[in-house]
């Protein structure tokens, strides 16, 4: 197989670590779910609670047992954001990632859009706020 013949991507995962996120955790997961379905983007949503002491952990749980895609974890090792995404990439079933933070200040149609960059031979896909047409929301 030539390197301009990747085989074809099975399932994205999306890794989001979290702390202290209990006011928007739910809708950012929402959205990025709805968004997905909406694309046919096969995935799962993985959120790594990262030692949050006020209702992450309890919304995220409550969430995976209405949104199937949705796998939640507790970050096992010592808090950060870097040992989140780890955990998070640790747990991954899917065979491309991205990491997406939890207040949504990433958009979440970029996701499906790295989807079909990726799908399209590339390797990596990267987006940034700090090059032109980038940005971030609030």
């Amino acid at each position: 197989m030539s390197e301009a013949q990747l085989p074809a991507l099975q399932l994205l995962s999306i890794v989001i670590p979290a702390r202290d996120e209990q006011d928007c955790i739910v809708s950012t997961v929402e959205h990025l779910s709805a968004q997905l379905r909406r694309s046919d983007v096969p995935h799962e949503i993985i959120v790594i609670d990262d030692g949050s002491t006020d209702a992450t952990w309890s919304k995220v749980s409550k969430l995976a047992s209405e949104i199937p895609e949705l796998r939640g974890f507790q970050n096992p090792s010592e808090p950060g954001f870097g040992t989140a995404v780890i955990h998070g990439l640790n747990m991954m079933q899917g065979d491309a990632a991205v990491t997406m933070m939890a207040d949504e200040s990433d958009d979440c149609a970029d996701v499906v859009r790295y989807w079909n960059k990726l799908n399209e031979g590339y390797e990596c896909v990267f987006g940034s706020r700090f090059i032109n047409g980038g940005k971030a929301i609030d």
